[in-house]
């Protein structure tokens, strides 16, 4: 059963995670690592990041974010499956 805090927000922060859409700006991933503006862009120019330059946009695929931030916690170096260049 999912808890919750007194003020009716979730604490199962899975759920929300799998709520968000199938591609994610660099705003919501600024939201999910709790980041600011600077370290998201700071990361999506990183080669090991999944990030996809669109025209002037930057996205990120949210499954590749997850396996992503699973490679950052196995200490296990990240590779981009497509090889996408970063922006």
């Amino acid at each position: 059963m999912m808890g919750s805090d007194t003020d009716g927000t979730s604490q199962d922060t899975g759920s929300h995670f799998n709520d968000l859409p199938a591609v994610l700006t660099v705003e919501e991933l600024q939201a999910i690592l709790r980041i600011g503006r600077r370290q998201a862009y700071e990361l999506c120019k990183r080669p090991d990041f999944p990030a996809v330059r669109v025209g002037r946009s930057i996205r990120i695929p949210k499954k590749a974010l997850q396996e992503w931030m699973q490679s950052e916690a196995d200490g296990a170096p990240y590779e981009n499956p497509l090889g996408w260049a970063n922006a």
